[in-house]
């Protein structure tokens, strides 16, 4: 009877080495995880094993031997090293929107219309539409622009806040780390946020993806889980040598208060807290249970610095403190995938063909040779300074044996260019040379647009998730009484990673800005981009608007002040400096509207 066809998940690109969803490995998971688990887990694994050469492990063998002399060069390592520092790119900034840099010292409204000289119906249509226009917009502008300069401080407190917390808590080296070994090789990530009295400070703590389980039924969407279980196994030597095996359970939990209270973070009330519960069970005390229903009973709970039970203790915070980070998109499923899974039996074959080309290089660099002759010796020895007497009609030819290391080489690299398709890292970024002719700029961005792709997706993923736990770090912090006077929205902006010239792309920028093609907000963007950290891209956008004269000059103009065509420029008039009409702008005037035939 035919076998019914599996069931796919993002975990089916490893099935040959872990099993189907209908036939599970059984045994490579513990035995204290519920059965819905075991596939997760053991994906998790597998991947770990590919990602630090031991994949030898999952195969079979006729002799041990063989496994030995199995070769594993580190290319899935190199693959998702290089996914992660795209990622993360050159640096790691945490910023406040509307803080990097001050709003316009003068309101930015649009010139006011200039009335028709003639009585033209259709040119006195136009210019009183223009009129109403910029009259409507300009109340909102003006609005903005007041509640721009209102929020500026306390928004430039909570970034320099971000910043400093960043700084002593390690945040950037917490998030490589994160990205390189369990997010882009494993598919997630996992990272909780906890109060420490000792440093005053929220913490962030990483997990291994393996020891993450939320509780997903019930949710509509899977991806705010209202209780959540940290566990793993570990073992404790006894005084008699011997050693005991135990599970500790991190359980996370929001349930409903006898009545509302009102959390400092926040200007309403809530009904919901979070509580945490820390224990631990040996494992003879699992019988068939699993993490799900522990016999509570017979835990060993922990005690926080208060010496207090850590059973249900609220944490005065009306959400779970955790954030899962998953690669890729993972809205149905909830669990990312790894970036190396595609590539999985490529990477094997890649490994395969390694092994055979070094064996085949050994035979390759062992001479064989055949002698012939009357006084040949009954046994040969290849030495330094021998020398063979052949007698007559003797000879001595040696076999070339390096046509088939000759294949297996091309035959490898073939393989590694198709991996660099499949997992969309290009030769250049992985250090290698593929095309060793100097190439266009259009051409090396046209070789790098899979991989700029893919990083602009796996960024777009994590966008929001980074933006919670900023979130999250500045409830604990002011809940605590150690954080900002308010929370405010804040993100990740991460680095460049690809090559770019970064004094075009500073003259780019100027002439943009200059010609009143893009915004200073966009021009910021842009430098950032290009490589240049956030305070120098702020004070080069600075430099750019001191020598931009013409616009100082319209800006005196529009408001009739010479004071603010000098503040934006940066620069002090002199003392005796009278306020008088500026002069208009030396360079070319608009073209006149030309009025139509009559």
């Amino acid at each position: 009877m035919q076998e019914p066809y599996p069931d796919l998940d993002r975990w089916s690109y490893l099935d040959h080495r872990i099993g189907t969803p209908n036939h599970s490995t059984v045994g490579v998971a513990p035995g204290w995880l519920p059965q819905d688990q075991w596939r997760r887990i053991s994906a998790y694994r597998f991947l770990d094993a590919l990602n630090k050469n031991s994949t030898r492990w999952y195969m079979e063998w006729d002799e041990d031997y063989q496994r030995d002399q199995f070769v594993e060069m580190g290319d899935p390592w190199l693959f998702g090293d290089r996914i992660a520092a795209g990622v993360v790119g050159d640096q790691i900034e945490l910023v406040v929107d509307g803080a990097e840099h001050p709003p316009p010292s003068v309101v930015p409204i649009a010139q006011e219309p200039t009335e028709p000289e003639t009585g033209d119906e259709v040119s006195l249509a136009a210019y009183q539409a223009e009129v109403e226009i910029r009259a409507a917009q300009s109340s909102d502008i003006i609005d903005e622009w007041k509640q721009q300069w209102e929020d500026y401080p306390r928004l430039k407190e909570v970034q320099r806040w971000l910043q400093d917390w960043g700084k002593a808590e390690q945040f950037a080296a917490k998030v490589y780390e994160m990205e390189s070994a369990s997010i882009v090789p494993l598919g997630d990530g996992v990272m909780a946020f906890q109060w420490d009295e000792r440093v005053k400070r929220p913490r962030m703590v990483l997990y291994d993806p393996d020891s993450y389980f939320p509780v997903l039924e019930g949710l509509d969407d899977g991806q705010w889980p209202e209780k959540v279980h940290i566990a793993w196994s570990y073992e404790e030597e006894l005084p008699d040598g011997s050693t005991q095996e135990w599970v500790r359970r991190i359980t996370y939990e929001l349930v409903e208060t006898a009545k509302e209270w009102d959390p400092k973070y926040s200007d309403g009330s809530t009904n919901r807290v979070c509580t945490v519960s820390d224990g631990r069970w040996r494992i003879d005390q699992f019988d068939d249970r699993t993490i799900d229903d522990l016999t509570v009973a017979a835990a060993v709970w922990t005690l926080n610095s208060q010496g207090e039970e850590m059973r249900d203790l609220p944490l005065g915070i009306d959400f779970i403190p955790i954030v899962h980070v998953p690669n890729g998109f993972a809205e149905l499923e909830h669990f990312g995938q790894s970036s190396l899974s595609v590539g999985v039996q490529a990477f094997e074959t890649l490994a395969q063909g390694d092994t055979d080309a070094a064996k085949a290089s050994e035979l390759a660099g062992t001479p064989q040779i055949a002698v012939s002759g009357a006084a040949v010796p009954p046994t040969l020895e290849m030495k330094k300074g021998i020398v063979w007497g052949l007698g007559e009609n003797g000879s001595m030819d040696t076999i070339d044996q390096s046509a088939p290391l000759t294949a297996l080489l091309d035959y490898n690299k073939a393989t590694q260019e198709r991996i660099e398709r499949i997992v969309k890292v290009p030769a250049g970024i992985l250090g290698r040379n593929a095309n060793r002719e100097i190439r266009s700029g259009v051409a090396l961005q046209i070789s790098n647009f899979p991989y700029d792709q893919e990083i602009g997706k796996l960024r777009l993923t994590r966008t929001p998730k980074y933006q919670l736990a900023l979130k999250m770090v500045q409830r604990i912090a002011i809940q605590n009484g150690a954080g900002p006077s308010v929370v405010a929205p804040a993100r990740v902006s991460f680095g460049s990673y690809l090559p770019s010239d970064l004094a075009s792309s500073v003259t780019n920028v100027n002439t943009l800005i200059n010609a009143r093609a893009i915004s200073r907000a966009t021009g910021l963007r842009m430098l950032i981009d290009s490589g240049l950290d956030l305070d120098d891209a702020v004070t080069e956008l600075e430099r750019i608007r001191s020598e931009d004269t013409s616009g100082a000059v319209e800006v005196g103009n529009a408001t009739g002040s010479v004071t603010a065509a000098a503040n934006y420029l940066g620069i002090d008039l002199p003392e005796d400096a009278e306020e008088t009409e500026p002069t208009e702008s030396p360079g070319p005037k608009p073209e006149e509207k030309q009025l139509p035939p009559e």
